[in-house]
């Protein structure tokens, strides 16, 4: 079903999904949509109208396609004649006779209009178009530039950057630092989805409605995520950073372990009697995670200025999103970090500074 909808609802103008910022999901716009996501929820059985609807097409029959805008100001340009293709009818550029021509008054019929001339560019006009072409590029990168943009570079310009700057790292950082400043973030990342899974599936097992829409937006997130992962990394390289985190996870199982039981003490503590204290213990040691990574950053921007002279990490913010929608999941309970908590995370870090990361698959 979620392949169905990722084809259809996805695109479709009546879809409506959970507003993170607001805190729920606004009121269905469309049956079909509203009676899937109750069926896989679990509060009512799927009509047949909506049943046939989702298993007999592809495509909705009910979808009504977004509206795609294009960006206003855009001119098209004719490079090889350097005019541009607006309004090239002499009679619309006169004004006198455009609101004849619009009216089609009958005193002053109109000519037919003559067939274009096929034109065929010599060398020496393609060449040209193509000098003004270049330029107008150029001039817009000038202008990009002053604005604070990124200038434009060449496929060829960006593989010497990318190969320049790595070599620039390795020569000015050692080995772990490098893996400290670009892997272990991948892998801290990837310990916070680890919980947010294991709370996704407890929810699914014990049938809460109240989490229902929750989970959906923390898929949709995770979606954003990996698709941003992979702009820069491909899927073997993905598949190793999930390998690398189990690994982790595996051998300091029983440090995981205590962590775990010092949470869901604690949280015993301020709110006993909570049926869904384990699920809420999960969610809390993944919003751990997220502020875990921020610190982590913060760790090495030092080490970074240290040698740099300035530093300026970048935040993700499908992790700020992840942590957003874990803590909603611990409602309005707010856990308070004891020295138990503390020290575990101390130790967490120890053992991120001690492990040997593998960097080929």
């Amino acid at each position: 079903m979620s392949y169905w909808q990722q084809d259809n609802c996805m695109m479709c103008a009546k879809a409506v999904w959970y507003n993170t910022q607001l805190g729920r999901c606004p009121k269905y716009k469309c049956a079909l949509q509203r009676d899937m996501e109750a069926q896989a929820a679990g509060n009512m059985e799927i009509n047949e109208r909506s049943f046939n609807a989702c298993h007999t097409a592809k495509t909705c029959p009910f979808i009504e396609p977004k509206e795609q805008e294009s960006a206003p100001g855009d001119e098209i340009l004719d490079f090889s004649k350097g005019e541009s293709m607006f309004n090239e009818t002499a009679a619309f550029n006169n004004i006198e006779q455009a609101t004849e021509i619009e009216h089609g008054h009958e005193g002053k019929p109109m000519a037919a209009p003559e067939a274009p001339k096929e034109h065929k560019p010599t060398p020496e006009e393609l060449k040209a178009a193509e000098k003004r072409m270049y330029d107008t590029i150029f001039e817009k990168e000038i202008v990009n530039n002053i604005n604070g943009l990124s200038p434009m570079m060449t496929e060829k310009q960006f593989k010497e950057s990318v190969r320049h700057d790595t070599d620039w790292m390795m020569k000015t950082f050692t080995f772990n630092e490098n893996m400290m400043i670009a892997f272990v973030p991948l892998v801290i990342s990837h310990l916070a989805w680890v919980y947010a899974d294991k709370v996704m599936k407890y929810c699914a097992e014990h049938k809460i409605p109240e989490t229902v829409k929750l989970s959906r937006a923390v898929k949709h997130v995770r979606q954003e995520y990996v698709d941003s992962l992979k702009k820069d990394l491909d899927s073997r390289h993905i598949q190793h950073i999930e390998k690398q985190t189990e690994e982790f996870f595996k051998e300091y199982t029983s440090d995981f372990t205590i962590f775990w039981y010092c949470v869901n003490s604690q949280y015993k503590k301020q709110f006993p009697g909570d049926i869904y204290k384990d699920m809420k213990t999960d969610a809390f040691l993944g919003v751990l995670m997220c502020r875990f990574l921020v610190d982590h950053n913060k760790r090495m921007d030092k080490i970074i200025e240290s040698k740099m002279g300035f530093a300026q990490s970048i935040k993700n913010p499908y992790m700020d999103k992840l942590e957003t929608c874990l803590d909603a999941y611990c409602g309005n309970q707010v856990i308070e970090c004891d020295t138990n908590i503390k020290a575990c995370l101390k130790v967490l870090e120890n053992n991120i500074n001690e492990i040997d990361f593998e960097i080929t698959g």
